[in-house]
């Protein structure tokens, strides 16, 4: 990959070079693509609710736009596969947010975002890939970003299931409390207005 050369300070560059990603990401999978936009709306709610500076709901927000980037490396058979994924299936699905993480990191002055992205599959539990970090040990973008994704996933359809009913999504992410999810965040997405179901 041709590394970007960034001026130190030069926002409009590094907007640039995530909008580069994400839309290299769109030419790949637009349904990706279209769930990394409704992240980036709930993920910058739960940022300004939880007291993130401009700098790290910039950086946020930069995060949200590409944290499924790493899905480029992962064969369509898998990412759109209708029933169950095998154990070797599931491995490579793993691996796109440390994939992801590395191609943002190309980039010089994404160091953040992509520290952001490597982290945002991470469990408060510690049971989480690719680091096993626990609570508060990933970013605390990476545990917005965790909740963002998760409630917005659970709200499309996918290839294996139709969306679930956001009574369902609420149970879900109450069962997920101080397991999957960081109990902070959580109280923040049930104090911001939910996002409504994407339309079919």
């Amino acid at each position: 990959m041709v590394r970007i050369a960034t001026a130190p300070g030069s926002e409009e560059l590094l907007s640039g070079a995530v909008d580069a990603l994400a839309e290299t990401m769109e030419l790949r999978d637009r349904h990706t693509s279209a769930h990394c936009g409704r992240v980036v709306e709930l993920a910058g709610r739960l940022g300004r609710r939880l007291g993130l500076d401009e700098d790290a709901l910039r950086q946020l927000d930069y995060a949200a736009r590409v944290h499924d980037i790493g899905k480029v490396g992962v064969p369509d058979l898998v990412l759109h596969k209708r029933g169950p994924l095998d154990a070797i299936e599931f491995e490579l699905l793993r691996e796109h947010s440390a994939w992801g993480a590395g191609l943002v990191l190309r980039v010089p002055g994404l160091e953040r975002v992509a520290q952001i992205v490597r982290h945002h599959h991470e469990r408060y539990d510690g049971l989480g890939y690719p680091d096993g970090l626990e609570g508060q040990e990933s970013p605390l973008e990476s545990r917005i970003l965790a909740v963002a994704d998760a409630y917005v996933a659970m709200l499309e359809d996918r290839p294996y299931r139709r969306a679930l009913p956001p009574s369902r999504v609420a149970e879900e992410l109450e069962l997920g409390r101080a397991r999957q999810f960081d109990p902070e965040v959580l109280d923040a997405l049930e104090a911001v207005k939910p996002l409504a179901p994407p339309a079919a």
